[in-house]
Formats: C-alpha cells, sequence, structure tokens
C-alpha cells in the first residue's frame, strides 16, 4: 500500500545540508529547519494557472480529468507555472497541450488555494485562473493522456461535488461576478 498523501516538508527525514536525521518539526511549519547545522529550507505553495474558456450561450469549456487526482471529475484547462515562467506563459501552453487552443484574450479573476495530493505528498497550491477566450474554438484537438473530454457546461449550474477541486468553484463564482471581457 501507498504512503498517504503528507505535507512536503513532513517528507524531509534528514537534513539535505548535512545529512542529520531530523528529531521534531512543526506540522503547522511551511518549512524544514535543521537543528543540528541551522539548513532553513522554505516550502512555498506552487501555482498553477487556468482558463475558464467561454464559448456559445455563455457555457464554459470544462475537461473531465484523466488521472489522479480527481480522475473523472470535472475541471478546467490549465496547469503547474514552471520555474522562470509567467502565469499567462503558463496559461497559453497549458490551454495548447490540452487542447491544442490559442487564446484570443484573457483577463484575470483571482488566486485560491488548494491542496494536491501526489504520488505521496499533499502540496500546497495557489491556483490562479482567468477568464478567456479562444481564438479558434474548430481547432479544439484533446490531449488524450490528460484529458478524457470536454464538455460545454453553463456555469451557474455546475454541481460542486462533481469539481475536482474547491478552488474551481472559487473561480466560477468569480467568472460569474466579473465584468465581461
Amino acid at each position: 500500500m501507498a504512503n498517504p498523501p503528507k505535507p512536503i516538508a513532513e517528507r524531509f527525514r534528514y537534513c539535505p545540508s548535512c545529512g542529520a536525521e531530523i528529531q521534531s518539526r512543526s506540522s503547522s511549519d511551511s518549512r524544514f529547519l535543521c537543528e543540528s547545522c541551522g539548513f532553513e529550507l522554505h516550502f512555498s505553495p506552487v501555482v498553477s494557472a487556468a482558463a475558464l474558456i467561454s464559448g456559445p450561450e455563455e457555457k464554459l469549456l470544462m475537461i473531465r480529468r484523466k488521472k489522479e487526482p480527481s480522475k473523472g471529475k470535472l475541471g478546467i484547462p490549465g496547469g503547474f507555472v514552471n520555474p522562470g515562467e509567467s502565469l499567462e506563459e503558463a496559461l497559453r501552453r497549458e490551454v495548447k497541450e490540452e487542447l491544442n487552443l490559442e487564446l484570443a484574450r484573457w483577463s484575470f479573476l483571482g488566486g485560491w488555494p488548494n491542496e494536491y495530493a501526489y504520488k505521496s505528498v499533499l502540496y500546497s497550491v495557489n491556483d490562479t485562473y482567468f477568464a478567456a477566450e479562444a481564438e479558434n474554438l474548430e481547432a479544439l484537438n484533446l490531449c488524450h493522456e490528460e484529458v478524457e473530454s470536454v464538455d460545454w457546461i453553463d456555469p451557474e449550474r455546475v454541481s460542486p461535488e462533481e469539481l475536482a477541486f474547491p478552488s474551481i468553484q472559487q473561480a466560477i463564482n468569480a467568472y460569474l461576478a466579473r465584468p465581461k471581457l
């Protein structure tokens, strides 16, 4: 049986600087501090960027996730920001990778905290969302390794229980309350 997901700081048993075994840690701390050598490592949240792409009849393009976490649930096209990459660059790259769509324009909606359990590590994430429009929806072509299917969904009728992450509901609420692009 695989190890249950734990925050990344709890996955460190030895200091990466001096090799000393960790004697104690605070579960609420977002850092690693070695009592032997004083080495300190901060575990900042990772960042994601996702697009709420509008389409016909004010519906949103939503994906059905093909992978864990939340396999089979509704998500928004997007993913993690790489080091040295802006939110906007990550947004465009992820939408292109997952759906083969180019974005014509976008505007920032907001960012909300999330947890992402992956291979026994529970990552703290800051999910950022953008309202977006695609250049040409006819170019839509799924990356079948990551996306099971796409659906056009009325954002006012989406069921929170069907959503892959709680931050998506917060993004949809912000989307519905925003001024139009």
